[in-house]
């Protein structure tokens, strides 16, 4: 991993009186938004990241503003002109290279002392800003369960085979410089919850085509040229088909022969709003014909964001070295994964751990596990508390 400098995050995200609520339990609805919230249990008409603003005074419900502070700076969140009313999330994350512990503390000028509240200090602080990608990923595999065993699911486009095939191929490829609208995952607390991006095609190789959201070349177009996607995408593709030769085929519900890869800032807005970073996912309901299905095999990634446009600070050369290189094979296992049993074989989708487990270890055999070996050296300093086999 490549040294970078140590940056502390405060997010704060206004929920409009909606705090985020975990639980079991299940229901009974019968739609296409499903059954990735039974996951989640019950529907709490959660927030959605939608924006990142430039005081807490100008916050809507979803909405995000960001604090950077280096290790000798306070970090200031002036509070005036908000409503005594509102209700926040504050995330405290930290990108560095050295996993050293943090010690946070929060206080207010006008308070007693012994009003001011510390922010327990532990390796939490550390490479494990990582943790909102962690617990994505394990809602995901969940709700995959579900829809892999749901009867009522039906797989999104039709078969063709031989020249049929071929003529549909030909015509379902887009071209470079062509767009898209495509529904993104909004809020961490359900995943019934979406918003619509739009994407222009970057760049097609033989089994993968590159999408950029349109808000990156509005907002931050030096964190990601034409040429730094090109690149990932010649990158992606060798190793994808590498991949597919080792584990077997994706699926192709669209018949575009193609895995679509959308880079977007909504990733990155998710991270934050999860107080970390989420690099990417792929979710088997945009296989199926249902709501918020994209109906076709998609990953979504962050986007390099050097400034903090969306949440955490993640510089441009760590996205494009470290990150994203990873992040595209570990999610195309879920993909193939996926297929081969649930589509292929008609069976459950595999088991969470050892998803997850797959996942990691293709991004070894792939040449990117940089960020495994801190995951190892987490569970040996501590192996009361993280189980090699658990959900």
């Amino acid at each position: 991993m490549k040294p970078i400098k140590n940056n502390k995050v405060l997010m704060v995200i206004l929920v409009s009186g909606l705090l985020f609520t975990y639980g079991c339990g299940h229901s009974s609805g019968g739609d296409g938004n499903y059954k990735a919230e039974n996951v989640l249990g019950g529907s709490n008409n959660p927030a959605t990241v939608t924006n990142s603003v430039a005081s807490p005074a100008d916050m809507k419900a979803g909405d995000i503003y960001t604090v950077v502070t280096d290790q000798n700076s306070p970090a200031i969140i002036d509070m005036a002109g908000v409503a005594s009313t509102a209700q926040f999330i504050l995330a405290v994350s930290v990108l560095d290279s050295d996993q050293s512990t943090r010690t946070i503390q929060l206080s207010d000028e006008n308070a007693a002392p012994d009003m001011a509240a510390p922010i327990k200090a532990s390796e939490d602080m550390s490479w494990k800003s990582y943790d909102a990608n962690e617990a994505l990923d394990q809602q995901l595999r969940g709700a995959e369960l579900e829809l892999s065993v749901d009867p009522s699911t039906q797989k999104a486009g039709t078969e063709a085979a031989g020249l049929a095939k071929a003529m549909l191929l030909s015509e379902s490829v887009p071209a470079v410089g062509s767009t898209s609208t495509f529904k993104v995952l909004g809020g961490l607390s359900s995943l019934s919850s979406y918003t619509t991006v739009t994407g222009t095609v970057k760049c097609v190789g033989e089994k993968v085509i590159f999408y950029v959201d349109n808000q990156v070349a509005d907002k931050n177009p030096s964190d990601l040229t034409d040429t730094d996607v090109t690149s990932l995408c010649q990158s992606f593709d060798a190793t994808a088909k590498t991949e597919i030769a080792l584990l077997g085929e994706p699926s192709d519900v669209n018949h575009d022969g193609h895995l679509t890869v959308l880079m977007t800032p909504q990733v990155n807005l998710l991270g934050s709003m999860g107080g970390g970073i989420i690099t990417g996912f792929f979710f088997a309901n945009d296989l199926y014909a249902s709501a918020n299905s994209n109906q076709q095999e998609i990953i979504y990634t962050l986007v390099p964001d050097s400034n903090g446009t969306y949440g955490m600070q993640i510089p441009k050369s760590f996205a494009m070295d470290n990150l994203l290189p990873a992040v595209l094979p570990h999610e195309f296992q879920h993909a193939i994964s996926y297929n081969q049993k649930v589509f292929i074989n008609g069976v459950s989708s595999e088991e969470n751990w050892l998803n997850e487990g797959m996942s990691h270890l293709t991004e070894d055999l792939m040449g990117y596990g940089q960020e495994n070996p801190s995951r190892v050296e987490v569970y040996l300093q501590d192996p009361a508390s993280y189980g090699p086999v658990t959900a």
